[in-house]
Parts: structure tokens; sequence; C-alpha cells
């Protein structure tokens, strides 16, 4: 009598406990004790890090081995990369104009169906800054908290997977630019890439799809969605009314800026949209995958585990080799048998 027996594995997910729970505390004072309880924390935070370069090459080695630095070099990375792409396809419009003299630029605008609602404004400048703004604005808020790095970490992570997708979508289809902007970008292509990322050259390309509106749909989504998980009052009665008027504030001002960017004809309708888009994709896909990101093993995954090795909301995965079990169906074959 032969038996045969078979081995499995049970996969267990225990979540991390979460580091800031929402209590249900009463009273403006603990509310206040809490919030400043926070503004403590983040000074030691700081503290801490200045300190650790009291032993220099050990601080250094630590800081450009950190998930956090190297997403922000990851970031620079595709933003350089998508200025060169800019500059480029600066290069490939001129040619096609030179080609085809019989089309003024400035004078063959697509058209659009925001153009026609909104009158121009020439407020290019206040874009820039009103986009900038709430890049502050985020910053500043989850400075204030434990969960400081994990935002900041996956906001300019994502924010260079949006330059990659940028680099394909500029260069690929180019549209004519409907706003006043002339290209400063003539120069040496690797410099302009430098030039152009800065914010220093202008470029009359940079339209499919917008960067501004990927940008802003990216930091609000962050704002609301780690607003709960991260709260600044500990009372469940503040923290929700607030909660509430926080997020319609930031929808408002995003939706707003969408409706500015087409104001100034930095962009087509079309453009923002796409942006909208791409940018609400990206944010759902990747925080719907790095939970799941320890059950296959393989590079990619490996890299998102090591950058969100500190992250106290994606669950802890354990594989536990089960005892090896006989067969019940060969078990019963061999008993007939018998």
């Amino acid at each position: 009598m032969t038996t045969h027996t078979s081995t499995e594995s049970c996969l267990i997910i225990q979540p991390k406990d979460r580091i800031i729970t929402v209590e249900d505390w009463n009273g403006l004072r603990s509310c206040t004790y809490y919030f400043w309880a926070s503004v403590k924390d983040t000074f030691f935070f700081v503290k801490r890090l200045v300190l650790s370069f009291k032993h220099l090459l050990q601080a250094l080695k630590t800081f450009f081995t950190s998930p956090i630095i190297c997403c922000f070099i990851f970031m620079i990375l595709c933003g350089l990369l998508n200025g060169l792409s800019i500059s480029f396809a600066q290069e490939f419009q001129r040619q096609w104009y030179r080609s085809h003299p019989t089309i003024h630029f400035k004078e063959f605008v697509l058209d659009d169906l925001l153009f026609s609602v909104f009158s121009f404004r020439d407020l290019i400048g206040f874009a820039d800054k009103y986009l900038g703004f709430l890049v502050v604005v985020m910053v500043f808020r989850f400075f204030l908290c434990k969960g400081r790095l994990i935002v900041l970490r996956r906001f300019v992570t994502l924010m260079g997977v949006m330059f990659l997708m940028r680099i394909i979508c500029v260069y690929m289809t180019l549209l004519n630019d409907p706003s006043i902007n002339y290209s400063t970008a003539t120069g040496n292509p690797l410099v302009e890439s430098f030039l152009i990322s800065g914010g220093i050259h202008v470029s009359t390309v940079d339209k499919m799809f917008s960067g501004h509106t990927g940008s802003i749909t990216l930091t609000g989504m962050f704002l609301i969605y780690y607003h709960d998980q991260y709260p600044i009052f500990h009372s469940k009665r503040l923290h929700y009314s607030l909660s509430l008027t926080f997020k319609i504030i930031v929808l408002l001002y995003v939706a707003c800026g969408l409706c500015l960017f087409t104001i100034v004809r930095i962009h087509y309708t079309s453009d923002v949209f796409v942006g909208l888009i791409l940018a609400s994709t990206i944010f759902c896909l990747y925080h719907s995958y790095i939970p799941l990101a320890q059950t296959k093993n393989n590079i990619f995954n490996c890299i998102l585990c090591w950058i969100e090795q500190d992250a106290d909301d994606i669950p802890k995965i354990q594989f536990i080799k089960q005892e090896p079990i006989q067969n019940n169906t060969t078990l019963l074959e061999s008993i007939e048998f018998e």
C-alpha cells in the first residue's frame, strides 16, 4: 500500500498596528495637547536628523541609501528626462514649421470648449504659484505627523511615474500652443532639460498631457486620502467636522486650478482631462497594489517592499509552511483495495 502526501502553504495576514488612531477625546485642551505633541515629535525628528551628521561618513551612507532619498533621485531623473523630451519635441516642432511656411505660428489653434466658456487671462505666473501653494500646504500638513516620510516618499515616487508617462505623451503628440508664450528653449537639449525642468526656460510643446493638472490632482488626492489616516486632532467630533470642511476646500481648490489652466491657455481641455484621469489612476493603482507586493517574489515587488518597509498601513504577510498531510482520496482508495 502506497500513500501520497501533499505539502501546502498557509498565508497569514497580520495587520500592523496603526501609529495614529482617532480616539474619543473631548475638549479643546486634549486636542491642543495632541497637536503640540505632533509638533514636538516633528522637532525631535529634525533634531535627530541634524545630530546624525556628527558622524559624517556614516550619516552620508545612511542618507543616500534611505528609500526617501532614492525616491527623490528617481523623481529628479524622471523630471530631467521629461525636460529632455520636451527640448527634442520643441526642435521637432521648429522643423515642422520650417517645412510648412504657409502655416503661421500662433494662428493655428485647435477649437476648445472651455476656451469659448472662459475668456483669456494672462496669469501664467500665477498658475505656477497656485500649484506650488497646494504642494507647500501638503508638505507642511503631513510634516507635522509621524507618517511624514511615508506620505512624502509615495508622493515623490508617483510624481516620478507621472514624469515618465509625460516623456512619451509630450513627444508623441505635438499640439499647437494656444497661449501667448514663445519658446525660449533654443540651446543644447541636455542644457535645456535642466532649464526647462527648473522653470527657467519656457516651451510651447508641453501640452499632452497637462503636467500642472497631474501635479495638482495628485497633491489633492494625497491631502484627502491621508488626512484621515494622520489626523491633526484626536477628538472625533472636531476631527470629522474639520475633515469634511478640509476635503471640500481641497476639492474646490483643485477644481478652480483645472479651470485656471485653461483660462491662461497653457493647456487644452483634453490635456487637462487626460492629466486628471492619469493622476487618479496612478494614485489608485499604487495604493491598491502595495499591500499585495509581498505576495510575489520579483524584482519590482522587492523594490516596492524596500521602499515601503516602514509603512504602518500595509499588513504584514507571513507564509507558514504546513506539515505534510495525507491525501484523503489516496487513503480511501488504499482502504478499499485492502
